[in-house]
Parts: C-alpha cells; sequence; structure tokens
C-alpha cells in the first residue's frame, strides 16, 4: 500500500509540474503579443521617390519640319530596348 501511496504522489507531482510549465508557456507566448498589440503604430510618414527624367536637348540649327523630326527620333531611339 506504501508504494501506491508513492506511486500517487508522484503522479501528483508530474501533473502539477507539467501544469506549471505549459501555464508558463502560455504567458510567455501571449503575453509578448497583448503588449504589442496595446501599442499604439507609429504615424506613417509620406515617401517622396525622385523621378528623374533626361532633360531635352536644344539644338539652334534646327530647319524647319524635317530637322525637328530628325532630333525627335535621335533623341528616342537611345531609350528603346534591344
Amino acid at each position: 500500500m506504501t508504494n501506491m501511496k508513492r506511486l500517487l504522489r508522484r503522479q501528483k507531482k508530474l501533473i502539477v509540474a507539467f501544469l506549471a510549465a505549459a501555464g508558463s508557456f502560455l504567458l510567455g507566448v501571449t503575453l509578448p503579443m497583448n503588449l504589442r498589440a496595446n501599442q499604439p503604430a507609429p504615424p506613417m510618414q509620406p515617401q517622396v521617390l525622385a523621378v528623374s527624367s533626361p532633360e531635352p536637348k536644344l539644338i539652334s540649327n534646327v530647319s524647319g519640319i524635317a530637322g525637328a523630326i530628325a532630333h525627335r527620333v535621335e533623341s528616342i531611339i537611345p531609350t528603346i530596348p534591344v
């Protein structure tokens, strides 16, 4: 009978130890989540993206429509991917 009491006492100790470990684990997992959820979100700052566009080349010797078309074609051809 004394062996049975020892086994029951060990079983109770194991159950208590398991419940303590499970409770500690749950607190360790849920507490950081709750702390992060209660904090206010940092304000969003607008992001400005700089876009650089090629500056048009000014040519003073453009004669008529044919020269303007030739100038336009020359400025577009380098930007077409091959």
